[in-house]
C-alpha cells in the first residue's frame, strides 16, 4: 500500500482500537484492543512505516528473519516476487515443472499479483530443497535484470528497537515449519537459534515468535515454547486454533495490504467481529 493509505490507516486504528503490545491485552476493557504487527524485516520498514509509527506514537510489533538482518539471505517468498516482477515486466511466459505436473504461465504487470499468491500456494507445501530448485531455475532464466527487495540491517533492527518497537523472531531462514515437522533438530534450530541471535543483537529478551506464512504443528508449538517465546503469532487461521495455555499465547492474525482504505477497515472490523462471535 501507498504510504498515504498507510497513514491513514494510523490514524483509523488510532481514533477507534487501543493499540498496544502482546502483554498489555487485558480482559473486560472499554475501548476494543489491536495489536499491530510487521513481518520478515524489509527496509521499507524502517524508511517508511517506522517514522509514521513514531510520529503518531503507535507501538508496534516486528518480526525479523534473522539470517536476512545478519547477511544478505533473502526469504524465499520474496526471492520469489522479485523474480517474478522481472518476467512481469517483460510479459515473458514461463513454466514451473512441481513433480509430473507442468504448469505454464503468461504473466503481465496487470497479473503478476494474482499469479504469484497461485505459484506460491503450489510452492509453498514443497520442501524447503524442492522449492530452491524452482525458484533458482526461474531466476536463471530470467529475461531481465532482477531488483532485489532490501532488507534491514543490524543497526537499523537496534535503531527501532531503542525506539520501543516490539521485535520478534520470524525464524531463521523463513522455511514452511509444518512441512519440515519430522525434522525436531531442525525446528529446534529455527525456533532457538533465532531467538539466541536476536538477543545478542538487541541485547533484550525476545518473547514473540510469528510463524512464517502461519505454518505450523502442534510440535511446533510445543518447542516454541521449551524455547522461551510467550506470545505465538499466525496468520489467517481458523479462530478455533486459538490456544490460551499458562505459559503460552497463540494468537491468530489477519493481513492488511490493500491500496483501498475502505478494504482495510473491513478486513479489520469484521476479523475483530467473528473474534468476538467465538469468544461468546
Amino acid at each position: 500500500m501507498s504510504i498515504k493509505t498507510f497513514e491513514k490507516l494510523l490514524k483509523f486504528i488510532s481514533k477507534n482500537y487501543e493499540i498496544c503490545l502482546p502483554s498489555d491485552v487485558k480482559e473486560n476493557v472499554i475501548k476494543k484492543q489491536l495489536i499491530l504487527t510487521f513481518d520478515d524485516g524489509f527496509e521499507d520498514f524502517y524508511y517508511n512505516a517506522f517514522p509514521l509509527l513514531k510520529k503518531h506514537n503507535i507501538p508496534a510489533v516486528l518480526n525479523v528473519v534473522v539470517n536476512c538482518i545478519k547477511t544478505d539471505y533473502q526469504i524465499w517468498t520474496q526471492q520469489l516476487n522479485d523474480t517474478l516482477d522481472a518476467y512481469a515486466k517483460e510479459s515473458k511466459g514461463f513454466e514451473i515443472q512441481i513433480g509430473e505436473d507442468t504448469f505454464e504461465y503468461n504473466i503481465n504487470i496487470e497479473n503478476a499479483e494474482k499469479l504469484a499468491l497461485e505459484i506460491f500456494k503450489k510452492l509453498l507445501s514443497l520442501t524447503t530443497e524442492k522449492r530452491e530448485l524452482i525458484v533458482f531455475k526461474l531466476e536463471e532464466e530470467a529475461p531481465t535484470k532482477i531488483n532485489r527487495t532490501k532488507m534491514m540491517n543490524t543497526k537499523q533492527l537496534k535503531e527501532v528497537s531503542d525506539a520501543g518497537i516490539l521485535i520478534g523472531s520470524h525464524s531463521l531462514s523463513h522455511p514452511n515449519l509444518k512441512i519440515e515437522d519430522n525434522q525436531s533438530e531442525f525446528l529446534k534450530q529455527e525456533l532457538s537459534e533465532s531467538k539466541t541471535q536476536l538477543e545478542k543483537i538487541l541485547n533484550k529478551p525476545v518473547e514473540v515468535f510469528a510463524f512464517p506464512n502461519g505454518m505450523y504443528s502442534e510440535l511446533g508449538l510445543e518447542l516454541a515454547k521449551e524455547a522461551g517465546y510467550k506470545y505465538l503469532l499466525l496468520v489467517d487461521n481458523d479462530i478455533a486454533e486459538f490456544k490460551h495455555k499458562k505459559e503460552l499465547k497463540v494468537l491468530d492474525r489477519i493481513l492488511i495490504y490493500s491500496n483501498n482504505h475502505y478494504k482495510n477497515i473491513f478486513r479489520i472490523n469484521n476479523f475483530h467481529n467473528k473474534i468476538r462471535r467465538w469468544l461468546k
